[in-house]
């Protein structure tokens, strides 16, 4: 899923600018969380440009105050693209779990104050005795959606984080930026500029280019008032719409979404050709523990 950055400036941006307030499929607002810019937080480009003033936390920079946070780590489903018997939070990258290397960044992030693990429910018992008794353990439903509110119902915090456990080398400084971000707005969400060309489709054929200065790609985790998100997946429920995550909740029934700058490799375990390509990367960040 792609959401509109605001495309009226030319302004460039590194991961120091502000995060912009007011992202959505027709674009990002004018007015920044801090600073007043309206430039989302970006990665930087390929060529250096100047970072904008802000007076937003740099990254790596710990959160003040005590946690604020409730994760909620989405690990229930079937894992059907792998093709194996084992369900993606159990396999291993070099050597350790997917789901305990994603709970490693979580515990090092200073704004979560409590962990909530949904997994399938016919792992349940397995996972309760491989986990440490401070993780909330959860059985996962029939849909995506379904699993998230199972998750959000178990959340006891101001906010809350819902992440897609299999994005297991998310960093703990992003978590701690959108956490803020989410207390700040009421909703965030980490994304990344689209880099690639793009271009819709007919019967095969390529038909036209779809211009890319105005999107992004979403990643987890997405960060809202937890009341909010309990309203909205409840509409949801009520209205029987199966959205693709949870800021499409949040743009359906209460307007933009901030943005906050992403990593490109906080990716997704999709694929079996993905466990290398994973592992390399850990390997590049000195095989973290």
């Amino acid at each position: 899923m792609v959401h509109g950055q605001f495309s009226g400036t030319s302004k460039p941006f590194e991961a120091e600018d502000v995060v912009g307030r007011g992202i959505s499929r027709s674009g990002v607002g004018r007015e920044g969380v801090s600073g007043g810019t309206g430039v989302p937080y970006a990665l930087p480009p390929a060529d250096p440009m100047p970072a904008s003033p802000s007076s937003a936390p740099s990254p790596g920079t710990p959160p003040s105050g005590a946690p604020f946070a409730s994760a909620v780590l989405v690990a229930a489903g079937r894992s059907t693209r792998m093709g194996g018997a084992t369900r993606k939070p159990a396999i291993l990258l070099a050597g350790r779990s997917v789901l305990e290397r994603t709970l490693d960044a979580f515990r090092a992030a200073g704004t979560v104050a409590q962990i909530v693990v949904v997994v399938h429910a016919d792992d349940l018992d397995d996972w309760r005795a491989r986990l440490a008794d401070d993780i909330v353990l959860v059985a996962g439903g029939a849909e995506r959606t379904d699993s998230v509110r199972a998750g959000v119902e178990a959340a006891t915090s101001e906010v809350v984080l819902v992440h897609d456990a299999a994005r297991c080398l998310v960093r703990p400084e992003r978590l701690d930026q959108v956490a803020q971000a989410a207390r700040a707005d009421g909703a965030a969400l980490l994304a990344v500029p689209v880099r690639d060309t793009l271009h819709r489709a007919s019967e095969g054929r390529a038909v036209e280019v779809v211009e890319r200065e105005d999107l992004w790609a979403a990643q987890t985790p997405q960060a809202f008032r937890t009341d909010l998100l309990r309203s909205h997946l409840e509409r949801a429920a009520t209205d029987g719409w199966t959205p693709t995550d949870e800021a499409a909740l949040h743009e359906r029934y209460a307007g933009p979404v901030t943005l906050v700058s992403g990593d490109p490799d906080n990716l997704k375990l999709t694929t079996p050709a993905d466990v290398a390509l994973f592992e390399a990367l850990l390997a590049a960040r000195g095989n973290e523990a």
